[in-house]
């Protein structure tokens, strides 16, 4: 059997803070124990300067590059909005496991959250301050269906909620929309030229809708889309101004 040549530990307690670290910034009851975010005890500038280390170091441990063939990291771009971007949710549960008969039937209801850090078992997670405001009514009304549906479920699951974004146009009518699982649950923001709908999708095949300024995007639900919509204006802006004409 192979020896490994590292160890796993809990952090238990801090004894000696950081100068840089502040608890106040923790803005989520799971943290440290969800296996998710790792930096909101420390202020927003001081994540972005560890992000771009992160960078640096990624060149020069693994790019095989000599010092001098190293691209100058540039600072990194910060999010606009540091809690409530993701638009994009995957929680899931797993069914109870017995090793002489394999899964069990749902007795009860299960953890529905994502991975407790450093254990392959899912945390119950009742709500993601990361996620915005329809994704978190998403997650919640997510939760109830599992509770009201146990006995139908024979598997474990991963659970879907994506924001879908439709814009209206004042004085025209509403887009066709049918064909997408989406819920009653909208959130509705007018603006000069049209209001604005937020609802979401938990079929994993439905298509979600996403603006970037005055572009739409459309994809699968289901699949891998910027799940932080706030920096992509930003960030498209930059990329614009940097590509050759």
């Amino acid at each position: 059997m192979r020896k490994e040549s590292y160890s796993l530990a809990d952090l238990i307690e801090v004894t000696k803070p950081s100068p840089q670290r502040d608890d106040s910034l923790i803005n989520c009851q799971y943290f440290a124990k969800c296996g998710g975010c790792q930096f909101q005890m420390l202020p927003y500038e001081d994540q972005l300067k560890h992000k771009k280390r992160i960078i640096e170091k990624a060149y020069s441990n693994f790019s095989g590059l000599n010092p001098e063939q190293v691209p100058a990291i540039k600072e990194t771009m910060g999010s606009p909005l540091q809690y409530g971007y993701r638009t994009k949710l995957t929680p899931h549960f797993s069914l109870p496991f017995s090793r002489k008969k394999g899964p069990q039937k749902l007795t009860e209801v299960p953890n529905i959250g994502f991975m407790m850090k450093g254990r392959r078992t899912v945390m119950d997670i009742e709500d993601c301050p990361l996620g915005t405001d329809i994704v978190r009514t998403g997650l919640k009304n997510e939760r109830k269906r599992v509770v009201d549906n146990l006995n139908q479920f024979k598997a474990g699951a991963t659970l879907l909620v994506r924001e879908n974004t439709k814009r209206i146009p004042k004085n025209k009518e509403e887009e066709d929309t049918s064909g997408n699982d989406t819920t009653r649950d909208v959130i509705r923001t007018e603006y000069p030229d049209y209001i604005e709908e937020k609802s979401y999708i938990t079929d994993q095949k439905g298509i979600s809708s996403e603006y970037i300024d005055d572009y739409l995007f459309r994809n699968v639900a289901g699949t891998f889309f910027q799940n932080n919509n706030s920096i992509l204006s930003p960030f498209t802006q930059y990329s614009q101004t940097k590509i050759p004409p």
